[in-house]
């Protein structure tokens, strides 16, 4: 009992680093923090696959630093939970576009550096 409350405590852990759920979790819209990432690395986040995509953006236009590192490991979580959520995100997809569209840029007022 203790090793399965263990194991239910690391992966909940585990899933909030997620860039999946990073992504998806928003009410609608993308989360600020998001925003502000992609405006900033001037990455495309198309929401089929935005975990994934997002860790991508963050390896190649990061820094290479420890983050990069994270990121690149998140991957491997990040994969097999976009396709289980494979159906939700293209149909935002399809009616709301991808993330980091020049709007949601330009709306939330956030400077490319």
């Amino acid at each position: 009992m203790k090793f399965t409350l263990v194991l239910l405590a690391c992966l909940t852990m585990t899933l909030q680093g997620c860039s999946t759920i990073y992504t998806v979790s928003s009410d609608r819209t993308a989360p600020e923090e998001l925003k502000q990432d992609v405006c900033r690395n001037e990455c495309s986040i198309p929401r089929v696959y935005s975990g994934v995509a997002l860790d991508f953006c963050m390896i190649l236009k990061g820094d290479g630093g420890q983050g990069s590192a994270i990121m690149f490991w998140d991957i491997f979580f990040s994969l097999p939970a976009d396709t289980l959520i494979l159906p939700y995100t293209a149909y935002l997809q399809i009616t709301k576009g991808s993330i980091s569209s020049d709007t949601i840029c330009q709306s939330s007022n956030v400077t490319n550096h």
